[in-house]
């Protein structure tokens, strides 16, 4: 695709962008804690709301491969859960 065909959203944010998602029926007062909680981080909601679904998918999977390891057993040894917490954050600085 020529560079000047590439939709403006792309080129703004490098590359594909993700899904929208709506939230029905959100009661007001959880929406205004939420703006707040983004203002006093200097974030928009929305850009709130993205780090927030982020972290929340990442905790699910650690949750998941937790679960791969113990479905019905006495649970993780603690070499087996540092192993899994270190793939998941990564190298430290």
């Amino acid at each position: 695709m020529h560079a000047n065909l590439v939709p403006l959203h792309a080129r703004q944010y490098g590359g594909e962008v993700g899904k929208t998602v709506q939230i029905r029926n959100l009661d007001p007062v959880v929406e205004e804690r939420l703006r707040k909680r983004a203002s006093s981080e200097g974030l928009s909601l929305s850009a709130y709301l993205r780090r927030e679904l982020a972290l929340l998918a990442e905790r699910q999977e650690f949750w998941d491969r937790w679960n791969d390891f113990t479905p019905d057993g006495p649970g993780l040894s603690g070499d087996a859960a540092a192993e899994i917490i270190r793939e998941m954050r990564g190298p430290l600085p």
